[in-house]
């Protein structure tokens, strides 16, 4: 798709986080928030550093056995973003009760929010759309590693087209026709 820069292009580091350092890093200190999902499903959720690393949790006071039920939290950058953006994390799952989790990154505008989530387990991707909300079906795909092992996540804006990649291989494009390149947020979410 015209618009990108070939895979493996340069960006210019705006902003990085060896999560060593919460006062000073990326994303917001602490973050946490507790909601309801259906009557008698109550949760919260927390991000903090740990150990050199964004530690995000999620906490039910009873057991979850709906599949693709999400039930997530999601660190926001303190950042925001104009024009063109590249952001990467890797990540892995550290521990949770069930089959069925997920993680990935936010692209945050005033349009709405694009979230791109794997779900190692399952060795598929989504990706919404911050317009409608409308959202991709979960697809299958290589490139995602297994279980707890770690998974690079990149999200690329140029312009109207953004791309997804899952350890460095590319695996969507797609338009982003009507959303702003301007005062954007890069998050991380988990479920």
């Amino acid at each position: 798709t015209a618009g990108l820069p070939p895979p493996g292009a340069r960006w210019e580091l705006i902003a990085g986080d060896d999560f060593g350092d919460q006062e000073r890093g990326v994303f917001a200190a602490r973050q946490a928030q507790q909601g309801t999902v259906m009557e008698g499903l109550t949760y919260s959720w927390g991000a903090e550093y740990l150990g050199g690393a964004l530690l995000g949790r999620v906490d039910t006071a009873s057991p979850v056995r709906l599949r693709r039920l999400a039930i997530g939290g999601n660190a926001l950058s303190r950042t925001r973003v104009e024009g063109s953006l590249a952001a990467e994390v890797t990540a892995t799952l550290l521990r949770s009760p069930g089959s069925h989790f997920e993680y990935g990154l936010l692209y945050q505008t005033d349009a709405g929010t694009m979230a791109f989530m794997v779900t190692p387990n399952d060795g598929e991707y989504r990706v919404n759309s911050p317009i409608d909300g409308d959202i991709l079906a979960w697809r299958p795909s290589a490139a995602i590693k297994a279980g707890r092992q770690r998974n690079t996540l990149r999200l690329e804006r140029v312009n109207d087209v953004a791309a997804v990649y899952v350890n460095g291989r590319p695996v969507d494009r797609f338009e982003l026709s009507g959303v702003p390149d301007r005062n954007g947020v890069i998050g991380l979410s988990w479920a």
